[in-house]
């Protein structure tokens, strides 16, 4: 096998771990999400009520809404790493596609 041939199945390789790791990740972000809906109606509904710790709806509320933003950044990351990699990939396709 060629070192060029050895190369690109090295790089598909990783491109194929990265798929993986954004798709588990994906799978438990959207998980979380699901169970923070629920949180979010419970603490909606507990606002609502007369007797409402406020300081406790507050802190629980920043907590969930932390929680959410640092798996939003988080896939994000994941995402733009995977975009480069697909671009990456991409691009030394064409190349070795115009010898």
């Amino acid at each position: 096998m060629s070192m060029e041939a050895f190369n690109h199945h090295a790089a598909i390789t990783e491109l194929q771990q990265k798929e993986e790791e954004v798709v588990d990740n994906h799978q438990r972000v959207h998980e979380f999400m699901e169970k923070s809906i629920q949180e979010s109606r419970k603490l909606l509904n507990l606002a609502n009520t007369v007797y409402c710790d406020q300081l406790a709806y507050a802190k629980a509320c920043k907590s969930l809404f932390s929680t959410l933003a640092e798996n939003a950044s988080m896939m994000s990351g994941l995402l733009t790493e995977f975009e480069t990699m697909l671009l990456q990939e991409e691009m030394a396709s064409q190349a070795a596609h115009q010898y």
